[in-house]
């Protein structure tokens, strides 16, 4: 894995399960019973006004790694929520800038233009 897979994965949260894991809400409880899923709502709710919140550990599956994929989710810590595929997207862009020399161009010109030396090199 290179380095930018390893930046990209952790700036979407990928590298970390506890990503996945969701916060409950008040009237969001997963039980089907009303007398479980009111009382669970109002220790939610005392809970809330404490400043707890209550999770839920979820494994990542194949629909929350599409989510997560197309920036359609929203992970319970993550640096970016743009998603994985506007993150590679945005990698494409700029090594096509790269290879092209634009961004040394414009770096010369918005840093200095012909007063100073750019250098450049593969990393």
């Amino acid at each position: 894995m290179d380095h930018l897979e390893l930046l990209k994965r952790a700036l979407t949260g990928e590298c970390y399960d506890e990503s996945y894991w969701r916060r409950i809400r008040p009237d969001t409880v997963p039980l089907t019973q009303p007398v479980k899923r009111f009382l669970a709502n109002q220790m939610i709710k005392l809970l809330e006004r404490k400043g707890f919140q209550v999770i839920l550990p979820c494994r990542p599956d194949a629909r929350l790694r599409e989510r997560r994929q197309r920036g359609k989710d929203h992970p319970l810590f993550g640096f970016t929520m743009v998603g994985r595929r506007r993150l590679d997207n945005f990698e494409k862009l700029i090594r096509a800038a790269d290879e092209s020399g634009v961004l040394v161009r414009s770096w010369s010109a918005a840093f200095g233009g012909a007063e100073h030396q750019s250098w450049a090199r593969q990393c």
